[in-house]
Order: C-alpha cells, then sequence, then structure tokens
C-alpha cells in the first residue's frame, strides 16, 4: 500500500470534476446544517437565560413561601443580607366587569407586587406609561393593568372598571412586555398586575387561600449565592423554595434541553437518510470506475491502495459537504434572529458557539464513512477481467476483516455520541434502535419488492397491460436504484409518521377522552364556613350530578428518614415545590389502599399520612418511612401507613399526600372541590357561584384544557417543522436515485420505441413505476409510524394510543406523491430518446 500514490491518483481524479458527487455534498450539508441550526439556536436560548437570569427571574436570588407571607425573622434575615427587597404575591382569581349590560368573569393571574418592582429590567406599558402612572388612584379607585387578551375579552378601555374580589380597580394600561415574565410559573389566565397593598379586604389572600408570595433581592456583589443559600437554610431551615439568577427560569431551561435534543436526534435521523444518498452516490461513481480499478489492479495496485484511493476522494467531497452545511446552519439562525426572538417565549441571542460547530461536524464525519466504507470496501473485490467484460458488484458481500468491523465500529461510535451529547441516552438508544430497525424492514420489503415486482412483471396477469408489465420489469430488474429509493424515502416519512401518530394522540387523549370524565369546574379557595352552603347551592341545579370537595393545605417534603429529600430520591417532580395535602378521618368514597391500612376514625396519636402509591414507589418508600413536611412552616413528621391508587387522569380530586386530621389541627386552610354539570347550564351555574361568592375562584376545565391543547399544537407543530429536514433529504435522496438509473430508463426506452412502444405507453411506465416505489416505501412508513407512535404513548407517556387515520393517509398520498414529482425531473430524457443515436453509442 502506498498512501502517497493513493492520494496523487485521488486528487488526479477529482480535477475531473465533482459533478458526480452533488447529491453527496448536497445530502450532508442539508444534515449537517439541520443539527447545527438546532444545536445553535438551543445555545443561544440558553446563554440568554444564563446572561439575563437576573432579569428574567426579577432578582439575583428569591425566597418563594407558599400560602403564607416572610415572617419577621425571615424578613429580617434578608434584610440583613440583601441591599434591597422586592415582595410579590401570585395567585389566580377572577377578573369581574360589565360588558355591554352583561356581567363577564375571566381567570386571570394575579401579581400584586410593591414599589421596588421591578428590581431589574422595565416593565413595558402601552403609551410609554409608568408603573406609578399605572397605579395611581383615580377617585379613591386603585389603578390597575392587564394583558391584551384580558382586556379583550372583558370589552375594558382605559378607566374602565372591573373586580377582583371584593376589591374595585380601574384599568390604567395594557402590559406590553413583563421583564420576569419567563421565569414565572405556568399560568392559564392572562396577567392582572395590582399593588399589593390595594388588595387588602379583597378576600383573596386571606389566611388559608392558594397564593404564594416572593420575596427577589439585589445582593451585594461580592457574595457567595452557595453559602448565601446555606446560610438561610441553617438559619431558617427549609421553609422556603429558593431561586437564583443562575437558573431564573428552570423549568423553560429544561424544556429547551429536552426539545432542543430531540430536535437533534431528528437532525441525525435526518443525516441518516442523507447518508443513504452518500451511500447511493458512491456507489454509482465507483460503477463508472469499474475500467479504472480493474487498470490499476492489472498495474499491480493491492486492494488497500484502490480503497484509499476513493476515500481520499470521499473525504474531500465530505469536508466539502460539512463546510457547506456548517454555514447553512449558521446562516439560518443568523437570519431568522428577529423572528425567532418574536417567536420564542423566551429571549433569544444568536452566537456562534463552536461546541455546536465541532459536534455537527463530527456527526456529519461520522455519517460520511458509516455509508461510504460498504461502497468502497465493494470496490476491492472488482478483478482485473473486468476490463474485458462486465463485471457485476454485489451489493452485500463485504469483507469482515478489516472493513466490517471498521464499520460496526463507527456505528456504535456514532450512537454513543449522539447518547452521550443528547443527555438522554435512553430515548436516544430508542430512536437508533427504530431507525435500525425501520432500515432492515425497508430494506427487506426493497427486495421483496424487488422480486415480486419480476415475477408479477413476467406473468400471465400483466398480458394486455403494456405499461404495468413494463414499470413492474422495469423496478424487478438489477441496479435500478430501488432500495436506496425505499430506503431514503421510507425512513424520511417515518420519522414524520411517528411524530404525526404521537401529536395527535396527545391532543386526542386531551381534548376528546379527558373531558368525557372530567368535572366542569375546580372551585378554589372556598373557606371552611362556605363549604356546606356552597355544595347545598350547587346541587340545587338538576344539572349538577356530583360536587366533591375536600379539605386542601399544600406542603414541601423535605426529608425523607431524617435526610435531605433530594439526597435520597433525586429531583422527582413530587420533590419540586409544593404539594396538595388533604386530610380525612376515614377511608374517602372511591378511595383504594394498596398497601397497608387506613388509620381508625377517632385516631388522635402521632401525625400519620397515606401515599401515593405509584409516586411512593417512584420515590423508593416504603410502609414505616417517616417524611418531614414543611407545612405554613412548620414541621411535621409522619409516618407512612399506607399507599393507595390515585388516578391524575380523570382530572378529578387526587393527592399525593392525605393525613390523619389531628396531624393538622390549627393549620389554617380552605377547600377544594370539583363539580359535574352538564355542558349546557355550565354557564348559569359559572355565573352563579362567581356573583354568590366573589373571593372564590371558579376554574373551567373546558378552558384549561383549550389553552393545554393548544401549547401541545403549537410544540408539535414546530416539531413538526423542523422534523420535515428528513423529508428534504428523502427527497433530494428521490433524485439521485432518479439520476442513477436515468441511463437504464434511457436504454430501455430506445428499446421499446423500436418494438413499437408509444410515447404515451412510456409515459405510463415511467408513472407506475413511480408510484408503486412510493407507495411501497410510504406502507412501510405508516406502520413505522404507528409502531413508533404506539411505543412512545405506552411506555414513555403512559397514555392510550388509538390509530390516526387521516395522518396516516396523507403519508401513504405524499410518499407516492414525492416520487413520482422526483421522477418527473428526469422524464424526459427517456421519452425524447432517439434510438438509433443511443444503440448505436452502447453497441
Amino acid at each position: 500500500m502506498n498512501l502517497v500514490a493513493s492520494l496523487r491518483i485521488a486528487l488526479r481524479e477529482l480535477r475531473g470534476g465533482v459533478r458526480k458527487f452533488r447529491i453527496l455534498v448536497v445530502c450532508l450539508a442539508l444534515g449537517v446544517a439541520s443539527v447545527t441550526a438546532i444545536g445553535l439556536v438551543q445555545s443561544g436560548i440558553e446563554q440568554s437565560l444564563e446572561e439575563q437570569g437576573a432579569t428574567i427571574l426579577g432578582g439575583d436570588v428569591e425566597m418563594e413561601f407558599t400560602y403564607r407571607y416572610a415572617n419577621p425573622r425571615e424578613k429580617m434575615w434578608m434584610e440583613e443580607n440583601a441591599s434591597r427587597i422586592s415582595e410579590i404575591v401570585e395567585f389566580r382569581s377572577l377578573a369581574v366587569a360589565k360588558k355591554d349590560g352583561v356581567t363577564e368573569r375571566a381567570l386571570t393571574q394575579i401579581k400584586a407586587v410593591d414599589n421596588a418592582y421591578p428590581l431589574y429590567g422595565k416593565l413595558s406599558l402601552d403609551g410609554d406609561m409608568t408603573l406609578e402612572e399605572a397605579f395611581k388612584p383615580v377617585n379613591g379607585i386603585p389603578g390597575a393593568v392587564m394583558h391584551k387578551s384580558l382586556v379583550e375579552r372583558l370589552g375594558l378601555k382605559a378607566g374602565s372598571e372591573f373586580r377582583l374580589g371584593f376589591n374595585t380597580f380601574m384599568l390604567n394600561g395594557v402590559i406590553l412586555q413583563e421583564p420576569d415574565e419567563t421565569g414565572g410559573n405556568f399560568s392559564l389566565g392572562p396577567r392582572t398586575m395590582v399593588l399589593l397593598k390595594d388588595l387588602e379586604n379583597s378576600g383573596l389572600i386571606d389566611e388559608g387561600t392558594l397564593f404564594s408570595s416572593r420575596y427577589r433581592m439585589i445582593i451585594p456583589e461580592n457574595s457567595d449565592i452557595d453559602d448565601l443559600r446555606a446560610d438561610a437554610e441553617t438559619a431558617l431551615g427549609t421553609t422556603f423554595s429558593w431561586r437564583d439568577k443562575r437558573n431564573g427560569a428552570p423549568g423553560i431551561q429544561e424544556l429547551v434541553g429536552r426539545v432542543g435534543a430531540f430536535l437533534t436526534l431528528v437532525g441525525l435521523a435526518g443525516l441518516v437518510v442523507g447518508g443513504i444518498g452518500i451511500s447511493l452516490t458512491v456507489s454509482t461513481y465507483l460503477e463508472t470506475k469499474t475500467k479504472v480499478i480493474a487498470t490499476l489492479k492489472t498495474l499491480g495496485a493491492d486492494q488497500l491502495t484502490i480503497f484509499f484511493i476513493y476515500l481520499f476522494q470521499v473525504m474531500v467531497l465530505i469536508v466539502i459537504g460539512i463546510v457547506f452545511g456548517l454555514l447553512i446552519g449558521i446562516l439560518i439562525p443568523y437570519l431568522l434572529e428577529s423572528i425567532l426572538s418574536e417567536f420564542l417565549p423566551v429571549p433569544f441571542n444568536f452566537q456562534i458557539h463552536l461546541s455546536d460547530l465541532l459536534e455537527a461536524s463530527f456527526y456529519g464525519l461520522l455519517i460520511g464513512l458509516i455509508f461510504s466504507i460498504w461502497s468502497l470496501a465493494k470496490s476491492c473485490d472488482i478483478k482485473p477481467g473486468a476490463l474485458y467484460r462486465d463485471a457485476v458488484i454485489n451489493p452485500w458481500k463485504i469483507r469482515v476483516m478489516p472493513y466490517g468491523i471498521v464499520l460496526a465500529g463507527l456505528i456504535i461510535l456514532f450512537v454513543a455520541s449522539a447518547s452521550i451529547f443528547s443527555g438522554i441516552p435512553r430515548l436516544t438508544l430508542y430512536i437508533s434502535g427504530g431507525i435500525a430497525g425501520t432500515l432492515v424492514v425497508l430494506g427487506l420489503i426493497a427486495q421483496a419488492s424487488k422480486y415480486l415486482s419480476f415475477q408479477l412483471g413476467h406473468s400471465k396477469m400483466v398480458r394486455g397491460k403494456i405499461s404495468l408489465g413494463l414499470a413492474l420489469r422495469s423496478i424487478g430488474e438489477t441496479g435500478n436504484g430501488v432500495i436506496s429509493l425505499t430506503l431514503a424515502l421510507g425512513l424520511g416519512l417515518s420519522v414524520l409518521a411517528s411524530i404525526g401518530q404521537i401529536s395527535n394522540n396527545l391532543l386526542r387523549n386531551i381534548t376528546g377522552d379527558i373531558p368525557e370524565i372530567a368535572p366542569s369546574f375546580f372551585v378554589i379557595d372556598i373557606q371552611n364556613q362556605d363549604i356546606e352552603q356552597l355544595r347545598e347551592m350547587v346541587l340545587a341545579f338538576p344539572s349538577v350530578s356530583k360536587m366533591e370537595s375536600a379539605p386542601m393545605l399544600r406542603g414541601i417534603i423535605t426529608e425523607i428518614n431524617g435526610l435531605p429529600s433530594r439526597e435520597i430520591s433525586g429531583d422527582h417532580w413530587v420533590l419540586e415545590g409544593d404539594r396538595g395535602i388533604t386530610y380525612s378521618s376515614g377511608l374517602p368514597e372511591n378511595t383504594v389502599v394498596t398497601e397497608g391500612s387506613w388509620w381508625e376514625e377517632d385516631y388522635d396519636g402521632p401525625p400519620l399520612v397515606s401515599f401515593s402509591e405509584e409516586e411512593g414507589k417512584e420515590l423508593g418508600l416504603q410502609l414505616g418511612d417517616y417524611i418531614t413536611l414543611n407545612v405554613l412552616g412548620r414541621d411535621i413528621e409522619a409516618e407512612i401507613v399506607n399507599f393507595r391508587s390515585v388516578d391524575f387522569s380523570t382530572v378529578g380530586l387526587g393527592f399525593i399526600l392525605s393525613m390523619n386530621p389531628s396531624a393538622l389541627a390549627g393549620a389554617p386552610h380552605t377547600h377544594i372541590a370539583t363539580i359535574y354539570a352538564d355542558p349546557e347550564s355550565e354557564e348559569e351555574l359559572f355565573d352563579s357561584i362567581t356573583s354568590t361568592y366573589p373571593s372564590i375562584t371558579v376554574i373551567s376545565v373546558s378552558e384549561g384544557i383549550a389553552n393545554v391543547a393548544r401549547i401541545i399544537s403549537g410544540l408539535g407543530s414546530a416539531i413538526i417543522y423542523a422534523s420535515s429536514i428528513t423529508l428534504v433529504l428523502g427527497f433530494v435522496v428521490l433524485l439521485g436515485a432518479s439520476a442513477s438509473s436515468v441511463a437504464a430508463r434511457v436504454y430501455e426506452s430506445a428499446i421499446l420505441k423500436v418494438i413499437g412502444a408509444t410515447r404515451r405507453t412510456l409515459m405510463l411506465s415511467l408513472t407506475m413505476r413511480s408510484i408503486i416505489l412510493g407507495l411501497s416505501a410510504s406502507f412501510v412508513a405508516f406502520f413505522a409510524g404507528i409502531t413508533g407512535g404506539w411505543a412512545v404513548m405506552k411506555y414513555v407517556l403512559q397514555a392510550s394510543y388509538m390509530i390516526e387515520p387521516i395522518s396516516g393517509l396523507m403519508i401513504v398520498l405524499g410518499g407516492a406523491f414525492m416520487s413520482l414529482i422526483a421522477s418527473l425531473f428526469y422524464f424526459s430524457q427517456p421519452l425524447n430518446t432517439k434510438p438509433s443515436t443511443i444503440l448505436y453509442n452502447r453497441d
């Protein structure tokens, strides 16, 4: 083997031009571009979240208390350690206003702020109004500002009056943008902002009602945040939730990371589709070099010399494709920065990150090599005798030593790298297995299609059907790009089919199944003295089938068996913030205890707790374990005495934690209720409850479901749009497959014209060939999408699954259409060919 000679010959051959490698360069460039663009957008968002952490959070650090204000000792600690403090209270309620003489009510997320708000950034109001002007009382009525959607819903305008609880406010401005909006909690209603002191006597934040108080602080520049947090926990215990500017929006950051990782995996699937085009291009090119390779072997070149001659050429083109891909991937977020900044609910600041470019380049290099090695290894088997006769390379013959081992190593490296870089190794392995399985099935289907087409094309069934017979025999012949076409189109469609099935099933579960079993309303902040009167009033409506209620408090699980809960059970969602707690003396109706037993109705001993079975097992809890709950600043240690089944999918009352009544004796609390009523009477019932009890918040489940469905639908659409790169790459490979077989189609058409075939017959034959190939790939994609959708819904999301036929039908028809369109680009040459010229040159 002579590497220098191999390189010299490779460069000499490349001087003849790289036009034959256009499909390779385009496929690799588009795949690398998609991975690059996704990585840069994700990094831009994450960097913006990090750089603007203080603005997004609203302070350097934040201490949040559940359903209470900070006590004097806690406030004193803040004053000692912060240079400035801003107090904010957030909760849900109903805004009530008159619209055309009719009382309108709408759910709103209220943010009550003090005069120090905001510590960082600026609240943007219409007309460049300041907060001081917006909150200024008019004729003794305090001012407020609202989000535009809520203003329109209630039919308000500047100077209009509306009610929150028992208090009246005047709308003085419209919120355009909040500096800390991204860092806030998930909201089912648009924002209303008022001064905290103006909510006194409103009945909305009385003792026991559901609200959170947040204290944002600016700390001295030389302060160490970790030391500060440790000091707070030492001095005050774990009675609060802590956030700081290093992670101002943890929920958003986690979502961005997960969606970005998933889209990167989709981009890698697109690279695999492009890899099929790379393999096709290299194979087609090497077929034209059969005589050259045979000549080199006649002159004494060994197999490795031949291998490296063409490996060097492929490597040069891989580098060209990667460079073009990086440039396109950089340009996409750069050109769309303004659109992304407006569209995304989080800040986006475009910057080029070397790590994203290196990662995309690495993936591109691996894919280029993986899909080239197979074809390059085949070239080594060409014998010198190919100079004197046509040589047919066996596409499935490859030397295990060393090429097969190298290929296997590259594939393992690719999957391992994707698993590590994505941060979701389990899902990466599932997707990799799914892609591999789909490719195997598609390959088998392609071979079966060729065999069946060959048999049918020569059978009595197609006698008299000239165009169909020609199409089938064309598919059945050797070396016609059928396998590459089926693999590329099938895999691209499979990705979109799976995402479509998952997205549609999620929406069906939310908008279809849940409303059939869900209550009409959630009612919160029901005072103890009002619960029975409310029940009596609600059940007096003939349309109400039932009302369920329970006392409710909120608490944080701080310790498990005397140790910090996170050290025992990690970052489980139950330990993220506060959880709902109820109490009951006897076993509640329809409650199923799966392990242990309920306490006696008159039990008055140490605190006991009943835990949700599924969540308890996920946390590793057992009967007899002790958990410490911080409820309204008081630590309560309780023994787990039973586990019970809790079904949250019904959207009814469901609590992770239920305690014996004496454990929570004296703790101020309210009640929560669900009301089941006929849809046609919901509006009347809603008006009756809210007018009779202004301080009670009634949440329409149907509206909440609609809001969640809009979010999921938007996210699903964005993922589908991003995933369409796999289809684009599939189409490029289709063009390559059509181009690689055009010479065979031209020669075939010349023969057929000589024996009397008309232009119409040839057109029909070519059209049928394209549609048959497209349909065969599409049907595999349809079933792959069903399988992938079912697996994700059942094992990942643990939700019901139903085949979405419309989505599947669109995939099938789309595949046939794409195959036909790709072939149309090359129809003209076979149709317009002159038999005499072709046959003379062929001879």
